[in-house]
């Protein structure tokens, strides 16, 4: 620790502490303009200079604090010193009545500093004439009001770490730049906005996104969290209640983030007040039926070219529906639901919840289903995400979350990264990862489909399309073969290793590169520095899930980390990337079908005993189906009545052809949603939900945080809460449900839990809390899990051994690609969110299909040509994008476009253990339809 003195006051602080931050810690603001709190120091601006004694001034976000260092902050010399800077810099400055920063939301550090010390515009000479740039759809690019203090660059660099943003120019000319001075809305810029967050003028501004802008003190500030990936990051909306808009969002500071985001965080929350929002409860006209009509029919080739909105036609689909009372829809809801349970039995009826949803949505829906309906068929979109990796999870090591943070990368030697493209879909918790990267942690990114993360990376293994078991197998043999196996972690805490060690042995790198394609000395490299590091933590996305050996997958990775040690201790663990906000809560809360809340079995007697008493009906003791089964059911007709809340399995969901005639025949669908989705078009009632801005619960991320998401705006018309419709139904099929707060039922839920049982929404705090949580009222909670042991039988966990299998559709003459699907960074899912968000459509406005340019001169393909893409399932015609990045022989379309469906395409093939569908794996063909203008974002 060291002792000074800043202004008069005795200030202590550890070594290495500048100045600037050690009067800040006593209340002494220092003013600046070339730094913030969240960036490393630059001295650029020297506005920030104090009198330390010496000759000259020194700048104090750069100068150490030294023992017995007496600082003065504001003499007469600095305050004059700082009114000439601050008017060397404004005279070029333009009119502050058209400064855009200043006229909206206000937070002009330049301009405040102006008024503070009274400076004259007129004191120097000035010169116009830097450029703007508004080729940005979020960001407004104004070269005159820059006074080159470089924060934007540092922000780009430093927190996000895109590295889009320089200098060029010389003299008065010189001036930030993009790319290789390129326009910003023409460069590699991903539009997450940081640099307009830290910019301290208004040379870089946010651009309205749906309602003008306007001063912060005209706004009311609401602390809440991100609704789209698992990141979960902390955000803070800025709302005008009088038109019950938001008005602009900022990150807020977090462990999850640190005030980072990304552009659908920042930009992309306007979709909430999109003019297509549901407000009354509708039910089908009597003579729109059957069902189906409606919709178009996908069996033939669909046209991805766009069309206007891109969406549901409103036009054409809500003639067959008519508007009605709550009374009379949930009266309706009920009836028929209940008729269908007490008719064909309560597995006639089945439900799809949503991980969009909260934890005490989640808790509420599942409850209702097998306490009112008396069934286990419910389930929502963790089948279609990391269902596989949970299974391998639970069967190893006992529980199926992860086992350490993404942040815990700061505290790695090495990490492997493999099947997810971070920085498109979980932009922030990428941001961590090329942080550690350069600070030396070693990356190793495995993937067919190169990520833009494996440019940070010490090696990238591109591994054919589904043969990770093969190359993980493999590996684990070089660490056997070269005794890096930590044997006493092994002996003192896993069991099963002799069959594992025996099943890798023919899994040499020499016969797995023949499979995988990686060369068998970058295999025997990557192993052997993953097997030294002293600390690895494994990250993994759908890439490793999304297949029919999605459990084995999970199974290599989770031996690899008991093979090395590499769990319990910082900076080692296992960590499959949750994909939806909600996605950990919603499995946490209970909706899947063969679990309880927290995981507890449904087939076990003393569990289903438990619920039974804190519920007071008895439950049935099988399993549910999953996602899958429930849409085979409903074809063959053994499923007859479905209430989906919050899902679109008609374009979520793998073989749409089948998904459809699925909902056309059953005999009653309710569907409980803000907008009319795809889904809602075969729906008898539709019940108008409220969004995430419009209501109160917790939602917990892939970390296991446990954030409060808060109100922001009103429910618009008569859209109701989703708890609160849930209640009206399951009290009117017979099972009275009350509650009078969203925090009571997370108090119920949690107590029917041990992982949240110390949780309430009072001790949750502006940042969430990490389950399992000992003292939420005074910690965090724990980062690392299982030091001490794992929650199984016997403390230890299992090695799975698992044999690589070649995928169930291989591509064959007449199918000779193999297709993936996934999300790209601007959308979300199938885009009934994103796709109305103004800015994020504008970025992204079309499908498109990913082919290697190997590919494409063999197919006669150029970049922009419109192609036709079939499986044996369907086909699609949508515009090519010519990439390196894509993996010869494969080809990836992403499946948020409703007018050139992926999952018309995909197999619906399932893992037998995690029973998730195979995504990431199906044979198709590609023919070029020819090259015409591309399609604008207003069709």
């Amino acid at each position: 620790m060291i002792q000074l003195t800043i202004d008069g006051v005795a200030v202590e602080v550890t070594d290495g502490t500048t100045i600037w931050d050690a009067a800040r810690s006593v209340g002494i603001e220092i003013p600046v303009l070339c730094h913030e709190p969240r960036l490393e120091p630059a001295g650029v601006c020297r506005v920030c200079v104090v009198d330390v004694g010496e000759r000259l001034l020194v700048a104090s976000c750069v100068r150490p604090c030294q023992p017995g260092m007496e600082v003065q902050t504001a003499t007469a010399e600095i305050e004059s010193h700082r009114k000439t800077l601050t008017e060397l810099l404004i005279c070029d400055q333009p009119p502050i009545e058209r400064d855009p920063k200043e006229k909206t939301i206000g937070g002009n550090d330049l301009l405040a500093l102006a008024k503070r010390y009274d400076a004259r515009r007129d004191r120097f000479p000035s010169r116009d004439g830097r450029p703007a740039d508004s080729s940005s759809s979020v960001i407004a690019v104004d070269h005159q009001a820059c006074i080159l203090c470089d924060r934007c660059i540092r922000a780009c660099d430093d927190l996000q770490g895109n590295e889009v943003i320089g200098r060029t120019g010389k003299g008065y000319a010189a001036r930030i730049a993009f790319d290789l001075d390129r326009p910003m809305g023409e460069s590699s810029c991903v539009s997450c906005g940081e640099c307009a967050a830290s910019c301290p003028t208004g040379a870089l501004v946010d651009l309205a996104v749906s309602v003008p802008l306007r001063p912060r003190g005209q706004l009311t500030p609401v602390a809440s969290v991100c609704p789209y990936c698992g990141v979960g990051c902390a955000i803070t909306y800025h709302v005008d209640q009088k038109s019950n808009a938001i008005v602009f969002a900022e990150g807020r500071e977090s462990p999850g983030n640190q005030g980072r985001l990304c552009v659908k965080g920042r930009y992309g929350w306007d979709y909430v007040q999109h003019e297509q929002r549901l407000t009354v409860p509708l039910i089908r006209r009597d003579s729109s039926y059957p069902k189906g009509a409606i919709s178009r029919d996908v069996s033939g080739e669909q046209d991805g070219r766009r069309k206007p909105g891109g969406l549901v036609d409103y036009a054409e689909v809500l003639p067959a529906f008519r508007e009605a009372t709550w009374e009379e829809a949930l009266d309706l809801v009920a009836s028929r639901l209940a008729g269908i349970r007490d008719s064909h039995g309560s597995d006639a009826l089945a439900g799809f919840g949503s991980a969009k949803c909260s934890n005490e949505e989640a808790y509420l829906f599942q409850k209702m289903i097998r306490a009112a309906w008396g069934t286990n068929n419910v389930d929502h979109c963790t089948r279609l995400c990391h269902a596989s990796s949970v299974a391998a999870l639970l069967e190893g090591i006992g529980s199926g979350a992860v086992t350490t943070t993404y942040g815990d990368i700061a505290n790695a030697e090495a990490a492997l990264i493999t099947g997810s493209n971070t920085t498109a879909n979980h932009p922030v918790a990428a941001t961590f990862f090329k942080e550690a990267s350069k600070r030396g942690t070693k990356l190793i990114v495995v993937d067919p489909r190169r990520p833009d993360i494996a440019d940070q990376a010490a090696f990238y293994c591109r591994t054919k399309p589904g043969t990770d078991v093969a190359f993980y197998n493999a590996m684990m043999h070089v660490i056997i073969e070269e005794d890096l196996v930590d044997r006493a972690y092994v002996e003192e805490h896993t069991e099963n290793y002799e069959a594992l060690r025996e099943m890798v042995e023919k899994y040499s790198p020499e016969q797995v590169t023949k499979v995988c394609g990686v060369p068998a000395d970058t295999i025997r490299e990557v192993a052997i520095t993953f097997a030294k590091a002293r600390s690895a933590i494994i990250f993994w996305g759908m890439g490793i899930s999304q297949h029919t050996h999605g459990t084995d997958n999970s199974r290599c990775l989770i031996a690899l980390a008991l093979l090395t040690g590499n769990i319990g201790k910082p900076g080692t663990g296992l960590h499959p990337l949750r994909g939806q906000n909600n996605v950990q809560g919603a499995s946490d809360a209970g909706l899947i079908p063969m679990v309880y809340p927290d995981y507890q079995k449904v087939e076990d007697p003393e569990v289903r005993e438990k619920f039974e008493r804190a519920w007071d009906r008895p439950l049935s003791p099988k399993n549910g189906l999953t996602v899958v089964e429930i849409t085979k059911g409903a074809q063959d007709g053994s499923v007859r009545g479905m209430y989906i809340m919050g899902e679109n399995p008609f374009l979520s969901d793998p073989n749409a052809n089948k998904v459809r005639k699925a909902l056309a025949n059953l005999d009653f669908l309710v569907v409980q949603d803000i907008f009319l989705t795809e889904t809602a078009e075969f729906a008898d009632v539709i019940l108008p939900a409220s969004a995430f801005f419009e209501k109160e619960g917790t939602f917990t991320n892939t970390d296991r945080r446990v954030q409060i998401g808060r109100p922001a705006l009103k429910p618009p018309g008569q859209a109701r809460l989703d708890w609160e419709i849930i209640c009206e139904v399951a009290t009117r099929m017979g099972y009275p449900m009350h509650y009078d707060s969203a925090e009571q039922i997370f108090e119920e839920f949690a107590g029917l839990t041990s992982s949240y049982a110390t949780l309430r929404h009072s001790n949750l705090g502006a940042a969430g809390k990490l389950w399992p949580n000992p003292d939420p009222e005074h910690e965090d909670g724990p980062v690392v899990l299982f030091g001490d042991g794992f929650p199984t039988p016997n403390g230890k966990a299992k090695f799975v051994p698992a044999e690589w299998v070649a995928g169930q559709e291989l591509p064959d003459a007449e199918y000779p690609l193999v297709l993936s699907t996934g999300r790209v960074l601007e959308h979300w899912h199938t885009g009934s969110m994103t796709r109305r968000s103004k800015a994020l459509d504008a970025i992204e406005p079309e499908a498109f299909v990913g082919i290697h340019p190997d590919d494409a001169r063999e197919l006669g393909v150029e970049d922009g040509d419109r192609v036709r893409v079939t499986s044996p399932r369907g086909s699609i015609a949508l515009r090519a994008r010519i990439a390196d990045r894509e993996h010869k022989g494969a080809v990836f379309i992403p499946f948020h476009f409703r007018e050139a469906s992926a999952n018309l395409l995909t197999t619906d093939a399932v893992d037998p253990d995690g029973k998730i569908p195979a995504f990431k794996f199906c044979a198709v063909r590609v023919e070029r339809l020819g090259a015409d203008v591309p399609s604008s974002g207003n069709g």
